[in-house]
């Protein structure tokens, strides 16, 4: 019988912002009983995962250890924690321990059919305990962009690990739980084994900001406004929601919320009791009645997504009756995360094509962060006292940033990525039980642990496709035609090429003679062959090509 160890993993969240999925275990080796905190997506991006609705990490690890485990724990509710839950339970069916907005918004973001909401389990926050095997878990409220949001602390039978959530040390939030300090102090009291914790904004070295500075400034600039102000955040955001729209109210303005994400959040808050309605706020129907001066659109669309509000708006045309006009204001309350760059800013630039002022906040006037900054993250350290500071969530060089200063603040540090499990005890990397890390991709009705489709899907988007239909007679021995058509290749007379590289297989082929009896298939791999050098040729590079053979 060997001693039992305690283990780490990331599958998610240590190596990329997003996506996070991450697994305590504890017993002998490879019978370890398992928790899972969290279980995040990501969303595609048309240079690499085009098409793709969600991307989640590659859980298939734990499908092959279902029965060891016992409960997933989800700190949250961005979908960046919450939003593959469905998918993950559906495979492990164990309990889910959230907190009551977590789980609005879980409820509010189900994709299928099939109601997994009979596996929550509606967490008190700490001292309370939930007890999942060998686990002893509680909920520590922490500050975020979103209310309810918490770390956890997990008890074990060898010790203590606090898994830090994203938090910011906000004692003013406006809306949700405030940071307390005190009672992390008691959380973290007695031996604290890891510290797993945010590392989203650890190359900041500012010192973080409260959610209760924003207000102020944004009264200041919807004073100065003199259309209507279209103003976009992170939906989740309920504070800033709240801030915009008292904002609005005291510069004599209505507020209106545009796009399914909105309403669906507030609806969550109010069902979770954090808040009734949002001041101000007014129909649509009574919002396209209001002089342009009198009204503030909170929109969803921050990260230049193209079916939400602000791209809609940014095009000139009305959407939902209501249109962006020189003069108005557009107002980017939030970050853009890594990756939307490029979207932001074609959005931004057709505002601009209208003449609509574009207000982006580098200097968090109207903006901050729900992630500590150094700063914040040394004050972090030096409350709990850890023997090893685990950072996650965020990209490697922030995970390296984060560790380096951990060990500047005199405390031992160990970064892991996705895939790679760590022996929390010994503070080292199991590299020979690691494993590689994958995705996961869901594709219309289709959740697939493949990517092999993108790579054919990005061929097609970058050099266009071929099909080349080779007609044999009944017995598949002789030629009788070849018919082209294709897609996606810059022809001025798309017509003549598919004419001519069907008469050209045609010569190429049409007289041989094969004695094989697979004629049809030899056929068909002299067609794919000529076309790829046809193509080089004439049109300088090799399309995704597909030669289909039918009889008759």
């Amino acid at each position: 019988m060997t001693e039992p160890r305690l283990i780490y993993l990331p599958l998610g969240g240590a190596g990329e912002i997003g996506m996070n999925m991450y697994v305590y275990g504890y017993g002998e080796s490879g019978r370890e009983r398992l928790i899972v905190v969290d279980a995040g997506v990501t969303f595609s991006d048309d240079s690499s995962t085009p098409g793709v609705e969600l991307i989640t990490a590659d859980f298939s690890w734990l499908i092959q250890r279902r029965r060891q485990v016992e409960a997933i724990f989800v700190t949250h509710g961005h979908l960046d924690h919450v939003g593959a839950l469905e998918f993950v339970c559906d495979e492990l069916q164990v309990p889910i321990y959230l907190r009551s907005l977590t789980a609005e918004i879980a409820i509010s973001n189900i994709r299928r059919s099939d109601d997994f909401t009979h596996f929550f389990r509606i967490a008190d926050p700490y001292p309370s305990v939930c007890a999942a095997g060998p686990f002893s878990v509680s909920f520590l409220p922490v500050a975020h962009s979103i209310p309810e949001a918490a770390g956890l602390v997990i008890e074990t039978p060898v010790g203590k690990i606090i898994h830090s959530g994203d938090f910011r040390l906000d004692v003013s939030p406006v809306i949700g739980e405030a940071f307390d300090e005190e009672l992390w102090r008691e959380a973290s009291d007695g031996e604290v084994l890891a510290l797993a914790c945010d590392s989203t904004n650890a190359l900041n070295r500012a010192a973080g900001l409260s959610e209760s500075v924003v207000g102020p400034n944004l009264q200041q600039l919807f004073k100065r406004c003199s259309g209507t102000v279209f103003a976009t955040t992170f939906a989740s955001n309920i504070a800033r929601l709240y801030q915009i729209s008292a904002a609005a109210g005291q510069c004599g303005r209505k507020i209106v919320l545009l796009g399914r994400a909105m309403t669906t959040l507030v609806e969550a808050a109010a069902s979770a009791n954090f808040l009734d309605r949002l001041p101000n706020e007014i129909s649509l129907a009574d919002a396209r009645q209001l002089p342009r001066n009198s009204l503030v659109v909170i929109a969803t669309g921050s990260q230049g997504e193209e079916r939400a509000a602000m791209a809609r708006l940014a095009s000139g045309r009305k959407f939902k009756g209501l249109a962006a006009r020189a003069g108005d204001t557009v107002l980017y309350s939030s970050r853009t995360i890594p990756g939307n760059e490029t979207r932001v800013a074609a959005t931004l630039n057709a505002f601009s094509r209208l003449g609509v002022e574009t207000i982006v906040d580098p200097k968090d006037r109207y903006h901050v962060s729900g992630h500590p900054n150094q700063p914040d993250l040394s004050q972090m350290h030096r409350l709990v006292e850890p023997e090893l500071v685990i950072p996650l969530h965020g990209e490697h060089i922030h995970l390296a940033g984060h560790a380096k200063l951990a060990e500047e603040n005199g405390f031992e540090a160990l970064v892991a990525s996705n895939g790679e499990i760590v022996d929390v005890l010994a503070g080292t990397i199991l590299r020979g039980e690691s494993i590689a890390p994958r995705r996961c991709y869901l594709d219309g009705r289709i959740f697939s642990s493949s990517g092999k489709f993108l790579k054919t899907r990005l061929g097609m988007a970058r050099n266009g496709v071929v099909f080349v239909v080779v007609r044999m007679d009944k017995r598949g021995r002789n030629l009788q035609d070849v018919t082209v058509s294709q897609a996606g290749l810059p022809l001025d007379d798309s017509e003549s090429f598919n004419r001519q590289l069907a008469s050209d297989c045609l010569d190429v082929v049409g007289t041989e003679r094969l004695r094989r009896a697979s004629r049809s298939n030899a056929y068909s791999k002299r067609i794919l062959g000529f076309t790829r050098d046809y193509c080089r040729e004439n049109i300088g590079k090799v399309p995704i090509i597909r030669v289909v053979t039918i009889r008759g």
